[in-house]
């Protein structure tokens, strides 16, 4: 797969090109797992030249992480594009987010989470940041982080979101009320939106503005956790025994073990297959639910 992405690795001098990089990642601490992880995800950083540019990256997330070892190797083990830019960019960009006043741990989510912001040409960064700023939110929060990362991908994907929003039966102020809360709403895909919306639309119940007020919804797994436990809690309304001062984003928040305690192992003796439905073994069309 590494070969198939970048196939003038077979090319390189593996003494000359390859061997140099990986001893130098080892030297920094980096396991072997975690190299291995980094070369198979990213393996264009061996086509990058180890004095002229991953040396001189690796100096500049040291100094903006403050010489925090750790946060430097998680920076380089989740690095998307950093490595493929030049050091100057980078430094500037990170000079604007000093400049509104952005402190160390709000630039370090961004470092080890969101690198490629930093990729922007100068000018096109700080009127994405401007923008951001101009639209309430806060350098200083780490929300600020997300809402970047939003409003940085390209306007196409930007109005086409919207439009799926729409679709889903939410108006335009509440778009935008619901990226204010959670601007990582404008970062889901069309499936998962359509997905999420429309299971808890149709088997839920919940209106599309309910939704819209809990765009944090939109983070859980469909299949994994938001169908599952949506058709137990639908099984124990059917039933009576649901505590309706609950919400349904409350149930999702919980763990397993604490789901199964409260709302499935509760009611075993009335309602056995209550495990079966949360584990799959009962499909909605059997409990009548399309």
């Amino acid at each position: 797969m590494m070969v198939k992405s970048h196939p003038q690795l077979l090319l390189y001098d593996s003494e000359k090109n390859i061997f140099p990089k990986l001893k130098f990642f080892s030297s920094i601490g980096i396991s072997d797992p975690n190299i291995a992880k980094l070369i198979s995800s990213k393996p264009f950083i061996l086509s990058h030249s180890l004095r002229n540019r991953i040396i001189p990256v690796y100096k500049l997330l040291k100094s903006a992480l403050l010489f925090d070892d750790h946060m430097v190797i998680k920076a380089i083990v989740n690095s998307t594009r950093i490595f493929q830019n030049d050091v100057e960019r980078i430094s500037a960009n990170l000079l604007v987010l000093r400049e509104i006043g952005m402190p160390q741990s709000v630039i370090q989510l961004l470092l080890t989470w969101h690198d490629s912001l930093l990729c922007f040409k100068v000018d096109i960064f700080r009127d994405k940041v401007k923008e951001a700023i101009d639209m309430g939110f806060c350098p200083t929060k780490m929300k600020f982080v997300l809402a970047l990362a939003a409003i940085s991908q390209t306007e196409s994907n930007w109005q086409h979101k919207i439009e799926v929003y729409r679709r889903c039966g939410w108006s335009k102020d509440e778009i935008m009320s619901a990226f204010k809360r959670d601007p990582q709403c404008m970062c889901s895909s069309e499936n998962k939106i359509f997905g999420v919306v429309d299971f808890l639309v149709n088997v839920m119940d919940m209106k599309p503005s309910e939704i819209a007020a809990r765009p944090c919804l939109l983070h859980f797994s469909l299949k994994k956790r938001i169908i599952p436990r949506g058709l137990v809690i639908k099984i124990l309304k059917s039933k009576g025994a649901w505590e309706k001062n609950i919400s349904f984003y409350t149930v999702l928040q919980l763990n397993d073990k604490c789901f199964l305690e409260r709302y499935i192992d509760k009611h075993r003796e009335h309602i056995p297959y209550l495990r079966d439905v949360f584990e799959g073994r009962m499909c909605p069309q059997e409990l009548g639910f399309q």
